[in-house]
């Protein structure tokens, strides 16, 4: 009997092809990323018994029963109730997450520039481009100062911005900021900060720490930058605070489904998760996934890699 293979990613039809030819005792199944009625899902996922895919869904593990091996292109292999669900059930975690602090630095940049010189009204209106202000001397606050958030502060650095950091353990001496600062005093730096941004998970930040009270304190015309953390802010009050014209814009890189309820409003730009994952990283996890495939027929599990 074949093993069954599910996979929830972008892959394109000449890789379907080439898996189900190189991997004949294996049987692959791409129709995860296709509408299914709740019943045909819990089946596919019931059947599993490897899984690869970008993002994981923790309430899916209840339902995969068959289970053995878990592979995934991103950082939700540090989430600990799915880290301790995976090893009461000794399910096999391997992972390629192409994530690249530079990429993601780049990032929020070109929109903290974009949106801090104005050129957004002008493409949101139709007008011809004016010439834009300088982000010399404005003020950049960057919540989390690990790998990413220090490149983050880093660029912000190089464009001229004054960096602000906060970080968890508290104030202490980081090369690229001007000023280090502990959690508890972020509501005092919003109200001087032109662009707040968000590199912190929500497993260290209390859920929605962003709402009416935080987005009040805000500077008028800020920018707020969040990676793949929409959840740290109240979108009812970030939508009343953007419609009053409080704030200037708030960009989300994420494809949460709870970002739907803010898609329309003016001042709100969203991009599917592509900061953390450059180009061609979803080809790489796919080499990676199909070399550990390999080892996990004869049992090599001891062969088996990841890329981080």
């Amino acid at each position: 009997m074949k093993t069954h293979v599910l996979l929830k990613a972008p892959i394109s039809d000449g890789e379907h092809q080439k898996l189900k030819d190189n991997f004949l005792q294996y049987s692959m199944d791409f129709a995860l990323s296709e509408p299914l009625t709740p019943h045909e899902r819990e089946k596919k996922l019931s059947k599993a018994e490897i899984y690869f895919g970008k993002e994981f869904d923790l309430d899916h593990l209840e339902l995969m029963q068959s289970i053995k091996w878990i592979h995934l292109q991103s950082s939700f292999i540090n989430n600990y109730k799915f880290k301790m669900q995976c090893d009461q059930r000794n399910i096999l975690i391997t992972h390629s997450r192409t994530v690249e602090a530079t990429n993601i630095a780049e990032y929020v940049l070109s929109w903290s520039n974009f949106l801090m010189k104005g050129l957004d009204g002008c493409l949101l209106k139709n007008e011809a481009l004016i010439e834009p202000s300088h982000c010399q001397d404005k003020r950049f606050l960057q919540i989390g100062l690990g790998s990413v958030g220090s490149e983050i502060a880093r660029l912000a650095k190089v464009n001229a911005y004054k960096v602000w950091g906060i970080r968890k353990r508290g104030p202490s001496f980081h090369p690229h900021c001007n000023k280090i600062y502990s959690l508890d005093q972020l509501h005092s730096l919003l109200s001087t900060s032109d662009v707040v941004c968000c590199a912190l998970s929500k497993d260290k930040l209390k859920a929605s720490v962003f709402n009416r009270a935080s987005l009040q304190h805000m500077k008028k015309g800020a920018i707020l930058i969040f990676l793949n953390n929409c959840e740290l802010v109240d979108l009812k009050d970030l939508k009343l605070t953007l419609q009053k014209g409080d704030l200037k814009a708030a960009v989300f890189d994420s494809t949460h489904p709870l970002l739907q309820s803010v898609k329309d409003i003016e001042g709100v730009f969203i991009t599917p998760a592509i900061a953390a994952h450059p180009l061609g990283s979803c080809k790489r996890a796919l080499d990676i996934f199909q070399r550990n495939l390999r080892h996990f027929i004869y049992g090599n599990f001891s062969k088996m890699s990841n890329l981080s």
